[in-house]
């Protein structure tokens, strides 16, 4: 069951632009945690990878893993601590904030931690490093909802590599440099376009439930006016029907008094007419 459309009433009490921010935070937490695991999974690969390197520092890689481990772990809980809470649409805005500085850090790790553990003359250790992080960015973008803490993750994980590439002077930094700069504001105008899907697609969802809506007023509209018209015919079937059966009577009684020929006469037509009236309001009211 989709909760977005089990929570749409207290969303649609929100104006469209607010209504869409709410789902897509929404939208951010619950597939948050899948990530992290993974992420931090890769950091327990790395480490134990790097740890067999020689030339890389193991008080690097054990501050490292521990700042992966806490960051993770603060994430974690804080997707935990939203799915107990459910904030209301209207406040989930600090949540978002919440999220975006969850990704600035989880990118800063990365990005840093990658910067620590390599140097110059590692550059295999450098592309293998660059390899993890890039896939876990494109693993993030269509689980972000926002590209907002898509950029926090981008920027931050992957621009410390690149500035401090483009610093070391060799063709090969320079051309990682080179080829990171031009990828980066890719991989940015993806997530721009991710993110516009998404509201779309909020968008189209939310009309989908004010036509709902709307055809739910309607139906009232018109079971109200159907028990209206049920009322109607049943004070019409006793008021309209009393004056016929009463001039039946009236015919009844006349037909015991003499008359002449031409009195009887129009008195038949009078019980005709009687009848064929009664026959017309039993067809209407039918």
């Amino acid at each position: 069951v989709d909760t977005s459309v089990i929570a749409a009433p207290a969303i649609l009490r929100l104006d469209r632009r607010q209504a869409i921010a709410a789902a897509q935070i929404d939208s951010l937490y619950p597939d948050a945690a899948v990530g992290l695991v993974a992420s931090l999974c890769a950091a327990v690969v790395i480490f134990f990878l790097f740890a067999r390197d020689p030339r890389v520092s193991h008080r690097v890689l054990d501050l490292w893993l521990g700042v992966m481990v806490a960051q993770t772990a603060a994430r974690l809980g804080l997707i935990r601590l939203y799915g107990h809470l459910r904030p209301a649409p209207e406040r989930r805005t600090a949540w978002h904030g919440a999220f975006t500085l969850g990704a600035l850090v989880g990118g800063l790790s990365w990005g840093l931690g990658a910067l620590a553990m390599v140097n110059r003359g590692e550059f295999d250790n450098q592309l293998l490093l660059t390899v993890i992080i890039s896939g876990l960015v494109y693993a993030s973008l269509s689980g972000f909802g926002s590209y907002k803490p898509f950029y926090a993750l981008l920027f931050s994980s992957m621009t410390p590599l690149i500035a401090w590439s483009a610093l070391q002077g060799d063709a090969k930094h320079i051309a990682y440099a080179i080829l990171g700069a031009v990828w980066l504001p890719i991989a940015a105008w993806l997530g721009f376009c991710h993110d516009k899907d998404v509201v779309a697609s909020f968008n189209l969802r939310y009309e989908n439930l004010d036509l709902l809506d709307d055809l739910r007023v309607q139906k009232e509209r018109a079971e109200e006016a159907n028990l209206a018209k049920s009322r109607f015919l049943a004070s019409a079937s006793h008021d309209l029907r009393q004056p016929v059966h009463a001039l039946g009577m009236f015919a009844g009684a006349l037909a015991a008094h003499d008359m002449d020929e031409g009195g009887r006469r129009l008195l038949s037509h009078i019980e005709g007419s009687i009848g064929a009236l009664d026959g017309l309001f039993t067809s209407l009211l039918d």
